[in-house]
């Protein structure tokens, strides 16, 4: 017979010659895994072959002292807020942050209507304490000329006629003709914009925004290009790793927001914390699409462990 070692071996080589991934060898869902008293079947492979690793300690990067530089008609109010925004983010030094922090001081100036704001970054170290590192920034902000919205387009894909009236479609935007161009209440209007179609069953839809500047009347068009895409209706509703009755009650909850409940789950999920693991979120909803029938099957499944009560 041969050892579990060499089967395990043996087993490893297969995957490597036909692609098979960890998936693949061994599918046991996070939370069921970890209730295991023993490793699965692929992380004994690994543990034979000695791959298994110590995770490595992240790095935080610690924005400790930050100045704001250039001539800006940004209130200091404003500027202050940038500022504190900036320090309680939390950014790692194997990620790309300082093109993080970038975004987010250009963001507060774009928010005002500075649309095409410039900034440049000087990031110096002040030590290393404690897998923290703080730095202390100095940002050279070039803001620019401020920016107003001169009107809001929609157009559906193949220039076809939209789902929705057009006047339902901007009013998911709280910025009117002539307001300050508003990144932020762009981002949100989007936001309503997919809870719109979602709840109408169009749950992949998506809107991309393009501009079209006039410089020198210093005014943006907005167009939004509507992408719809196929109209489902709701189907099956499995809740797993839930005793009753909140197992029937949040079922009811998920029937009742229909389609347009997976864009609020995690509000579902929020009002039932009392009986759901402390790490449930709207992660554990699976969403299964049948193109032919025009259904979509939800899964909230928030098994930890092998509990037949909880199926």
């Amino acid at each position: 017979m041969v050892t579990s070692v060499a089967a395990r071996r043996s087993l490893l080589l297969l995957g490597a010659v036909f692609g098979l991934s960890g998936a693949v060898l061994a599918q046991i869902p996070p939370r069921i895994k970890q209730c295991l008293p023993y490793p699965t079947f692929l992380e004994g492979v690994r543990q034979d072959l000695g791959a298994a690793a110590p995770v490595p300690i992240r790095v935080r990067v610690m924005p400790e002292v930050v100045e704001v530089r250039g001539a800006t008609k940004l209130p200091l109010s404003a500027q202050d807020e940038v500022v504190e925004g900036l320090k309680r983010r939390v950014y790692f030094a194997d990620s790309d942050w300082k093109a993080e922090m970038e975004s987010h001081i250009r963001g507060a100036w774009q928010d005002q209507g500075y649309f095409r704001a410039k900034v440049a970054m000087e990031a110096n170290e002040l030590g290393l304490v404690d897998a923290t590192l703080r730095i202390k920034v100095t940002a050279l902000i070039e803001e620019g000329a401020q920016y107003r919205l001169k009107e809001m387009r929609f157009r559906a894909e193949g220039d076809r006629e939209s789902v929705f009236p057009v006047d339902i479609l901007r009013r998911q935007f709280r910025m009117e003709d002539f307001d300050v161009f508003d990144v932020s209440k762009v981002r949100e209007g989007l936001e309503n914009l997919q809870r719109l179609y979602s709840a109408r069953g169009y749950i992949d839809s998506s809107a991309g925004p393009d501009v079209t500047i006039d410089q020198e009347q210093r005014l943006i068009i907005l167009t939004l290009g509507l992408y719809e895409g196929t109209q489902f209706s709701l189907g099956t509703v499995e809740v797993l790793g839930v005793r009753e009755p909140w197992k029937s009650q949040i079922k009811a909850r998920l029937r009742a927001a229909g389609t347009g409940g997976l864009a609020g789950t995690s509000k579902i999920l929020k009002d039932f914390a009392a009986v759901l693991p402390a790490d449930a979120s709207a992660a554990d909803l699976a969403v299964s699409r049948d193109l032919q029938k025009g259904l979509v099957h939800l899964t909230l499944d928030v098994r930890s462990c092998l509990d037949p009560a909880t199926r």
